[in-house]
């Protein structure tokens, strides 16, 4: 007797589910023509708009009297070059629901062009959308972005130094302009003070950038930011400041060995 009015109950169940849906189906009325658009809390960036959201979506929201195409609004939603990941869906009460996970990105490159792309966490490259900038470092010195795709090597040092200094907040803090020298290497531009930090190629970072760290919290007053035009992390071991009265650094000596009269801070390696 309990499991005959078990299979009852499961059937009645079932069936004020599928009427429900039925109802919410039949009755235009119900649907929501405006879907309702969620963001990531995590994301701290606006590369994807509601408006945009909405052009995207609109024709296959219908005129609500139709159920929407969800699988269509994603698809769409998909292809926009800032939109990571996106899950649409309809409620019984006929609300359309997006929601939205924006890519993250971790540099601005800028070539000689003017042309700008995003470089995100996922090594992705994405334009980088006009009227909408995000506060992160710049790097420059990359040649013609169209290229950039291709060049695997150059995409691979560019995430190794991004996520360097990403991880660390004294870094992603501290640098506003990442330039790529012919001769050089990888130079970072301080927001603060008009020296250059040198470091060289994208190899040994963490040891180059931990040095360095101690040298500013522990090595250099806040007060002589401004009185050297390079500061150099390529040397192993030390680090050679290089003051706005000397001529332009020439490196003809090994990288171990030093025979300058510029300013010199040996440092432990980390």
């Amino acid at each position: 007797m309990q499991s005959w009015l078990k299979w009852v109950r499961i059937s009645l169940g079932l069936g004020s589910m599928l009427a429900l849906l039925g109802l919410a189906q039949s009755q235009s009325i119900a649907l929501t023509k405006v879907p309702v658009v969620e963001w990531n809390q995590n994301d701290t960036l606006e590369l994807i708009d509601y408006p945009t959201v909405l052009t995207w979506t609109d024709g296959f929201v219908q005129n609500g009297s139709q159920w929407p195409q969800i699988d269509s609004m994603e698809e769409r939603l998909r292809r926009h070059p800032s939109v990571y990941r996106v899950e649409a869906s309809v409620g019984i009460n006929g609300k359309i629901r997006i929601q939205i996970d924006q890519r993250d990105p971790l540099l601005r490159l800028i070539d000689s062009l003017g042309h700008q792309q995003y470089l995100d966490k996922t090594k992705h490259l994405m334009p980088a959308m006009v009227g909408i900038p995000a506060r992160i470092p710049i790097a420059t010195g990359l040649g013609n972005l169209s290229g950039l795709a291709e060049d695997s090597a150059l995409l691979d040092e560019l995430m190794e130094l991004a996520n360097q200094l990403y991880s660390d907040p004294f870094w992603w803090i501290f640098t506003d302009q990442i330039s790529l020298h012919p001769t050089k290497g990888f130079v970072l531009n301080p927001k603060i003070g008009k020296h250059q930090v040198v470091l060289g190629k994208a190899t040994k970072l963490s040891g180059k950038l931990k040095k360095l760290k101690l040298f500013y919290m522990h090595g250099l007053h806040p007060a002589d930011w401004d009185a050297y035009a390079t500061i150099d992390a390529r040397f192993k071991g030390q680090i050679v400041c290089q003051p706005y009265s000397l001529p332009p650094l020439q490196i003809t000596q090994p990288r171990d060995s030093l025979a300058t009269a510029d300013t010199t801070s040996t440092i432990p390696n980390p």
